[in-house]
């Protein structure tokens, strides 16, 4: 009777160890230093998507890496290196890439630099970066949110090759439905940069505010929740 009580507490053991074995989550490390052929640390992991595609630079080259296998897919011509900023669930990449200082920068504190967008193969230039907050995020149905310098800093949506302004205000996310979360800009005495805006979320044409002063929307989801960070 004891054997079989052991025996049967034993077969329980390696039942209950093969679920959890079953249960537990697999993973593959992928080492992208190796995987883009480079012997430093000038690798950067900077955005991922719904798929697991990671996007990010090397050595200031865009790279993606997409089924295991990574691979450089460049920068905008002329550029000296370029940052990633977001990658949507089709392997759409945005970002921004700096210029070398030419005479008309000397006094700027940062290097000019310009969007970019990595859609169907092709590295495209979505135009100049403001000096402050050069943000540009993609959604899943290939809109584009970024602040245009020819439109005065405004919001900016291109869609299908055509640009859109949205408003005088700064764009930080857009979601799949095209929500965009954001802030306002408005005079202050404060020398605060986040005291001289208000939250808003665009959507149907217009924006709405969505938060007191000296906030700012910087995240929004399919759900329509968004993150604020306030002064």
């Amino acid at each position: 009777m004891r054997k079989l009580f052991f025996a049967v507490l034993l077969c329980l053991l390696l039942s209950a160890k093969t679920r959890a074995d079953e249960a537990a989550p697999r993973y593959a490390i992928t080492d992208l230093t190796a995987a883009l052929g480079k012997k430093d640390n000038t690798v950067s992991a900077d955005a991922i998507n719904n798929k697991g595609e990671i996007a990010g630079d090397a050595h200031g080259d865009v790279y993606i890496l997409s089924d295991g296998k990574a691979r450089i897919i460049g920068k905008l011509p002329g550029s000296g290196s370029c940052q990633v900023s977001d990658i949507n669930d089709k392997g759409e990449i945005v970002g921004t890439c700096s210029f070398p200082y030419e005479e008309k920068d000397r006094g700027n504190l940062w290097p000019p630099a310009k969007y970019f967008l990595w859609k169907d193969g092709k590295m495209l230039n979505l135009g100049e970066t403001p000096i402050y907050f050069p943000a540009i995020k993609i959604n899943n149905r290939s809109q584009v949110i970024f602040s245009a310098v020819a439109a005065k800093a405004a919001a900016t949506l291109w869609e299908n090759g055509e640009e859109k302004t949205l408003g005088n205000w700064l764009p930080f996310d857009i979601n799949d439905d095209g929500q965009i979360a954001g802030a306002q800009m408005f005079q202050s005495k404060s020398r605060k940069f986040l005291d001289m805006m208000r939250a808003v979320v665009w959507e149907n044409g217009k924006e709405s505010r969505a938060g007191r002063k000296a906030s700012a929307a910087v995240l929004i989801n399919n759900h329509r929740d968004h993150v604020l960070i306030e002064s």
